[in-house]
């Protein structure tokens, strides 16, 4: 038993310094007094407003009153936000899904991140939670805020804008292509590989170029290869020629 008592003691220590150790990783540095949090979300202005609500809206003991003196729900960015040292801080934002009003985007709700746009994690984004509710420290920390997060560890809330596309195809002959491919493989310009199997809808807004698709069981090539489907701006239509030959295909039946 005395041999197993370090070994107990070190799991104890542990067990309480992991939730400070995951707050610390990711913050700017320990606080205090006030600990600030600055939020901004990757969404252009003109493009609309996101807002936040922080703590529930209430003010209570366990989140040091700050709901009390303070406006709770605001819309983002905000350069500074003060929360007592070691209180429980909670920011929800309110926003799930929106159409841009400049760019006509569509926008869903991604992710809570810190050093958003850096290589400080990879994908440019460090991802604290995909809920829309921001919890700091993250659980299962039961402590409260004691540290910044302020600069480049600031939290972004994070939106996917999309636009919409509608795909047709023909087949080696020029001719519309029936029945359709199973699925069609995109190769995004920043956001890796993408296969679809439903020609009308939402894509993440990137320069996609078609690699290649099923159709009747086969693996086929687009034609001519490297065509794109440009949704960096705005929808695209587009018409596809895939090296599908259907008569072919018909007589082998």
């Amino acid at each position: 038993m005395k041999a197993r008592a370090p070994v107990i003691l070190f799991t104890l220590l542990a067990s309480f310094l992991v939730p400070i150790l995951i707050g610390n990783v990711y913050a700017t540095s320990g606080c205090v007094s006030g600990c600030q949090v600055t939020v901004s979300s990757n969404v252009s202005a003109g493009d609309g407003t996101i807002w936040i609500e922080i703590d529930n809206n209430t003010s209570t003991a366990n989140t040091g009153f700050y709901c009390g003196s303070h406006t709770c729900r605001v819309p983002l960015p905000q350069a500074s936000l003060t929360f007592a040292n070691n209180t429980a801080v909670t920011i929800r934002v309110m926003n799930s899904s929106f159409t841009g009003a400049s760019t006509g985007g569509h926008y869903v709700w991604k992710d809570w991140a810190n050093y958003y746009g850096t290589n400080a994690c990879p994908g440019g984004q460090c991802i604290w939670t995909m809920g829309q509710m921001l919890v700091i420290p993250p659980p299962p920390s039961s402590n409260g805020i004691i540290y910044n997060y302020t600069s480049t560890a600031g939290f972004t809330a994070v939106f996917d804008k999309q636009f919409q596309y509608t795909l047709s195809f023909n087949d080696a002959s020029g001719n519309p292509l029936s029945p359709a491919p199973s699925s069609v493989s995109l190769s995004g310009q920043t956001g890796g590989t993408t296969t679809i199997t439903q020609y009308s809808g939402f894509l993440s807004n990137d320069l996609y170029t078609l690699t290649g698709a099923t159709w009747e069981g086969w693996t086929v090539g687009i034609t001519p290869s490297g065509q794109t489907l440009d949704l960096t701006s705005g929808p695209a239509t587009k018409t596809i020629a895939l090296q599908a030959y259907p008569a072919i295909v018909r007589n082998r039946q």
